[in-house]
């Protein structure tokens, strides 16, 4: 049995769909915002994960949301029916969810980045060099990049599929 071409683009784009959502999650769970105890403000010193930021759980949910769509579409074969067809009705193939997903991402998290580069800067200016941008919201725009790109694949894919389908193409 062979695979067309168009089914195997649509699993790697779900592949990279998933592997965004784990990196997104993780993401979330690193630093966004360091603060360093210094002569300022010793009592605000520690990290803040992107967990206990509005927009960082939100991101773990559309994450998740992403991973379940995805994850369902590549496993469909092995899953039983009526546990498939639900989810597949409710979230699709998992691409159209994963591209709003990752656009969602990636501008929240610039708007992030700018608002805790801010504050870095207006922290570092009364204490010099006491606050830094942590990894983890780089970690979560990549993710964010991985998430759109693996929808660009699985879109393109299912319509170069409908279109080989369609004698009218």
């Amino acid at each position: 049995m062979t695979v067309a071409p168009s089914d195997r683009n649509q699993a790697i784009g779900a592949v990279m769909t998933v592997v965004g959502g784990l990196l997104a999650i993780a993401g979330t769970l690193l630093p966004w915002e360091q603060i360093n105890a210094g002569v300022v403000d010793s009592n605000r010193a520690g990290a803040a994960m992107g967990i206990e930021w509005d927009d960082g759980k939100i991101f773990v949910f559309v994450a998740i949301l992403t991973i379940v769509a995805s994850g369902f579409w590549l496993a469909s074969g092995r899953l039983p029916e009526g546990l498939v067809a639900p989810v597949g009705r409710l979230l699709g193939n998992g691409a159209s969810l994963s591209a709003l997903t990752g656009g969602y991402i990636v501008f929240f998290g610039f708007l992030n980045l700018r608002d805790i580069a801010a504050q870095v800067d207006r922290l570092n200016a009364g204490g010099g060099g006491i606050a830094s941008v942590g990894a983890g919201i780089y970690v979560d725009l990549v993710a964010g990049g991985i998430i759109l790109a693996g929808a660009a694949v699985g879109l393109l894919a299912a319509r170069s599929g409908l279109r080989a389908g369609d004698p009218n193409a």
